[in-house]
C-alpha cells in the first residue's frame, strides 16, 4: 500500500511543471502571511487578490494533473483518493 502511495505521488507530482510548482508554493505562502495579517483587522479584502490568483492557479494546477470530469475532480483527489464533484455535491446539497 505504501508503494503504490508513492508510486501515484511520484506519477501525479511529474505532471506539474517544476517552475509552476515552485511558483504555487511561493504563492500559497504568500497567501497565508496575507491571512495571518489580515485576520487580527478583520480586512479580508487584503486577501481577495490571493484567492483570486489561487483559483486561478488552481485551475491550472488541475490542467496539469488531467481532467476527467470536472475542473476540480483532480484537486479533489489530491485530499481524497477517488473522489469527484459528482460524489461530494450531494453531501454539501
Amino acid at each position: 500500500a505504501m508503494l503504490r502511495e508513492a508510486r501515484r505521488s511520484y506519477e501525479r507530482a511529474v505532471r506539474i511543471p517544476a517552475g509552476f510548482a515552485a511558483a504555487f508554493a511561493e504563492h500559497m505562502s504568500d497567501s497565508f502571511m496575507a491571512w495571518i495579517e489580515a485576520r487580527p483587522a478583520n480586512n479580508f479584502a487584503a486577501v481577495q487578490p490571493y484567492l483570486q490568483k489561487t483559483l486561478d492557479m488552481s485551475r491550472e494546477m488541475s490542467h496539469y494533473l488531467g481532467t476527467s470530469g470536472h475542473v476540480a475532480d483532480p484537486l479533489i483527489d489530491l485530499a481524497d483518493q477517488g473522489f469527484t464533484v459528482a460524489e461530494l455535491r450531494p453531501l454539501f446539497a
